[in-house]
């Protein structure tokens, strides 16, 4: 295997510690040729930028220790969370509601439906630009999603992969609350699931989901985490932070840590709440608003973004992880990172039931998941807190379990996966001939 491929609509220029960084830093490495082609990740702008991103479509080429990255910025792209800030509103996606209240959730499905065009139109300009930039005949391809599969898929039909696998990181139809774009993800992922030589899940409810859905064999390489990177000290709660890190969205479940945080204070005084993360911007403010009605505001911290290098001591400093997500589609099937960091920091944590988080936290005895109430996360953070016996005890399991999820042993399958894939394509050997 000489030449690798990723295609993927994460902007790996842009964000740290995706999946596809991983993959880069593990996979890249035993190929001669590397080509990443992504989507251009637009930030928030003014009009004349968001129609200049949507209006203008191209691609950026740029060479770095040894990799070619392929900056595509394809026909209607455009910010995350625009429909959403075009509405004025981020509670399209509350649990339980999918049906719309209001002119603003009908502007919102308008805008959101117009999305559409851009998922045509990413896979469309990732196989055009993969097509133009990547020389020959790729030896193993690795795409993600159902957008930078079905690319994945137009250059199989081109001829241009040898293999194809599929990197299942995501329900990525649970990003979408418009029924159409909904169920269009849905067909294009089944489509490019029963098509491409190899299916990689990243964790085993998604894995099972999968292999209902396609009816062939999936195979697991979980999320994972650098464990040696984090310290995890011995903890005393007395004055326990709970931490939050990562995307602070629609799906995070913050709402409910913060309407719990004035029950968790009465029973542990001095509880706070430390948010690391940037997300939608109206959302943030509507979980700043929020502090400021329930009293809590001066225990709670927005860090916004931060550099990967300083969760460590952030973590470091916390007492219990928070990963009480809504119990949707999206959050039901996915793998959080941020749970695996927790564990690697010595952090017990609380999970929502009914979710791949519950299946870790009681696999390896390092937390709770519980109803998607403000009750039931008070009631366990209270009760994990306020017992030094076991808290100590799940804090241990936590680090112990997080080496199972290092990220060299997890990528050395995946890589082992890929070069199965790849000698199954490989033409069969002529038979000898008989003798007369």
């Amino acid at each position: 295997m000489r030449s690798y491929l990723l295609i993927t609509t994460v902007d790996v220029a842009r964000m740290a510690n995706n999946r596809e960084h991983h993959l880069l830093r593990h996979i890249a490495p035993h190929f001669d040729q590397v080509y990443v082609v992504f989507r251009r990740k637009c930030e928030k702008a003014g009009w004349r930028q968001l129609l200049r991103d949507a209006l203008v479509p191209g691609a950026r080429t740029e060479w770095r220790d040894g990799i070619c990255y392929v900056e595509v910025n394809p026909l209607f792209n455009h910010a995350h969370g625009l429909a959403m800030a075009v509405a004025g509103t981020y509670e399209m996606h509350d649990a339980g509601d999918t049906r719309g209240r209001g002119w603003r959730q009908r502007v919102y499905r308008l805008f959101s439906g117009i999305g559409l065009w851009k998922d045509w139109s990413t896979v469309a300009f990732l196989g055009l630009y993969a097509l133009r930039t990547v020389p020959g005949t790729v030896d193993v391809c690795t795409a993600m999603g159902p957008n930078g599969n079905a690319a994945a898929w137009l250059l199989r039909r081109l001829g241009k992969l040898r293999v194809w696998a599929y990197e299942d990181r995501d329900y990525e139809p649970g990003f979408f609350n418009t029924p159409l774009r909904h169920r269009a993800a849905a067909a294009l992922e089944v489509a490019c699931l029963r098509r491409a030589d190899l299916c990689i899940s990243i964790g085993h409810r998604l894995q099972r989901l999968r292999q209902q859905q396609s009816g062939r064999e999936v195979a697991v390489v979980t999320t994972g985490v650098d464990v040696d990177r984090y310290t995890a000290p011995q903890r005393v709660p007395t004055r326990p932070v709970l931490v939050y890190t990562g995307n602070v969205t629609f799906w995070s479940g913050l709402e409910r840590v913060i309407e719990a945080l004035p029950r968790i204070r009465e029973a542990l005084p001095g509880a706070t709440l430390l948010v690391v993360g940037d997300g939608l911007p109206g959302y943030v403010q509507g979980l700043q608003a929020l502090t400021r009605q329930l009293g809590v505001h001066d225990a709670v911290r927005f860090t916004g973004r931060v550099p990967n290098t300083q969760i460590r001591d952030l973590l470091a400093d916390a007492h219990l992880g928070v990963a009480t997500f809504q119990p949707l589609e999206l959050r039901k099937y996915a793998f959080p990172l941020k749970v695996l960091e927790y564990m690697a920091a010595g952090l017990p944590s609380i999970g929502t039931e009914g979710t791949e988080t519950e299946d870790i936290l009681r696999q390896h005895d390092c937390g709770v998941a519980v109803p998607y109430t403000a009750a039931a996360f008070a009631e366990a953070a209270i009760a994990m807190l306020g017992d030094p016996a076991r808290y100590q005890r799940l804090a241990a399991h936590a680090r112990e379990s997080a080496r199972q999820y290092d990220w060299h042993t997890l990528m050395a399958r995946e890589h082992a996966l890929l070069q199965q894939a790849w000698l199954r394509r490989q033409p069969a050997a002529p038979a000898p001939d008989r003798p007369a």
